[in-house]
């Protein structure tokens, strides 16, 4: 593989958040490999650091940069938005829900955390820059060395694993709602213009656009066979999303809006196990395309495409009653209103969201199940050519999951 790119002036980020420590020196090494991260370049950095009282210590951290070397995702993720919303995670999110917990009267041991320890963000080598160029950067923990493990694209989640994972997801969506209840100016002025929805469609040339969707469509086609009828109903629910991610002056306060995590699959979802092999923490990562939406986009889209299907279809109703009830718990921890929060409404919400994810279940699952044989070596060689080689049978199975689960929870037709 390609040697890294080098990071200028990475002390200047650091050294802020190091409490008197200072950078000596760095060597790095790429973290993933294609089809494990597509909308940044990951770093693993073991940073030589001096500390106040002259000892030195290893600091191992991750660093992103924007999609440097390939320019399909560069233009796809168009990192002059969605690193952005990144930094603005860990800059202004992160901190908020954290002092909102504490003002609640929670105490520090308790306060739910999902979010990696930034070490610094940058947009640009020039200070005074107003938009984010290729020397962007955003430095962050190494969870993978506190003993976090991140979810593999071709293994589902278990019960056990699904229930653990909603757990916490219930309080990640809830405490941006709390936010929201109990200080509006600071959601409104600070949090909310920082996510406002993005089409990352629009990004597309005509081309790009074309070999996406005629891969996809292709795939149904040979998942369902010769029913035209189902067919013709995913091409519906196609259009259905995409003119919903089209209407990007549409972000309002429902009851279940909140910063959605957007992207929310097993690659993304972190997780520290104990001795016994049981979960016991999480951490959620890669917040580019996070936007003010309903919290139902990210369940639905986990549900559909990152559980074991078998799951989904015995324990769907009770799994949503699960997070229903972590959600509601965790509002009332922060001392919010929840009488207007009744289930009854959230699953309104949801027959209102999941036809719109479906079709994003659907393109998602390309990624998810994606044979390593059909990846390029190189994060750079990812291109068109990629998607054109053969779906494997898995791919095509897991197509056949989706629409059957949509099909069964009233949501297809």
């Amino acid at each position: 593989m390609a040697k890294p790119p080098e990071i200028i002036d990475l002390a200047k980020i650091l050294e802020p958040h190091l409490n008197g420590g200072k950078l000596i020196d760095y060597s790095s090494r790429y973290l993933t490999k294609p089809g494990d991260n597509y909308g940044s370049v990951m770093l693993a950095i073991s940073a030589d650091i001096k500390l106040p009282d002259g000892k030195s210590e290893k600091l191992p951290l991750v660093a992103k940069l924007p999609p440097l070397t390939n320019e399909l995702f560069w233009t796809l993720f168009n990192p002059l938005v969605t690193a952005l919303r990144e930094n603005a995670i860990y800059m202004d999110v992160s901190p908020s829900l954290h002092q909102l917990q504490l003002d609640s009267g929670i105490p520090e041991s308790k306060v739910f955390d999902a979010f990696a320890k930034l070490y610094g963000c940058r947009i640009s080598l020039d200070e005074n820059a107003k938009v984010l160029d290729r020397n962007a950067v955003l430095v962050l923990e190494n969870l993978q060395t506190s003993g976090y493990r991140p979810g593999k694209r071709q293994i589902m989640f278990d019960y056990k694993s699904i229930k653990f994972v909603l757990k916490h997801l219930a309080k990640y969506h809830a405490l941006p709602i709390a936010l929201r209840q109990k200080q509006p100016k600071k959601f409104q002025n600070d949090i909310l213009p920082k996510f406002r929805r993005y089409d990352m469609n629009k990004e597309m040339s005509e081309e790009v656009a074309s070999e996406f969707k005629g891969q996809v469509f292709e795939e149904v086609r040979l998942a369902i066979g010769n029913d035209g009828k189902v067919f013709d109903r995913y091409m519906e629910l196609v259009t259905i999303y995409h003119d919903y991610m089209a209407n990007t002056e549409e972000c309002q306060d429902g009851l279940f809006t909140t910063i959605a995590h957007y992207d929310l699959w097993t690659n993304n979802i972190m997780i520290k196990y104990d001795e016994s092999g049981a979960p016991e923490k999480i951490k959620i990562v890669d917040f580019q395309i996070s936007q003010y939406e309903s919290l139902m986009h990210d369940l639905m889209f986990l549900l559909l495409t990152s559980v074991d299907t078998s799951v989904v279809e015995e324990h769907f109703h009770d799994l949503l009653k699960y997070y229903y009830l972590e959600f509601i718990e965790c509002l009332k921890k922060t001392q919010c209103r929840t009488d207007e929060y009744s289930f009854n409404k959230f699953m309104e919400e949801m027959h209102g969201i999941a036809p719109v994810q479906f079709h994003h279940a659907m393109f998602m699952s390309r990624v998810l199940l994606a044979e390593e044989t059909n990846l390029p070596e190189d994060f750079k060689d990812y291109d068109l050519k990629t998607l054109k080689k053969p779906p494997p049978e898995a791919l095509l199975q897991k197509l056949r999951d989706v629409t059957k689960l949509a099909q069964k929870f009233g949501f297809f037709w």
